[in-house]
């Protein structure tokens, strides 16, 4: 019983845990602008910056998820 309630414990930490606030920090001809995603999974936030990106280079920019 105390093992499926430690493996509980650490299942809900992981799942609370991975799901936090992320910045996508993008530069367009020096200036640098900042995009927070919110309560998103780091692969998420990584496809919805990567796709800023693309958009920021049609201007001469990039994208960055810190």
């Amino acid at each position: 019983m105390k093992k499926i309630i430690l493996v509980f414990a650490v299942a809900s930490v992981a799942l609370v845990s991975c799901k936090k606030n992320r910045t996508c920090s993008c530069t367009v001809e020096g200036e640098k602008y900042d995009t927070i995603f919110q309560d998103m999974s780091k692969s998420d936030a990584k496809s919805k910056c990567d796709g800023l990106s693309t958009l920021m280079m049609l201007g001469g920019g990039s994208c960055e998820l810190k």
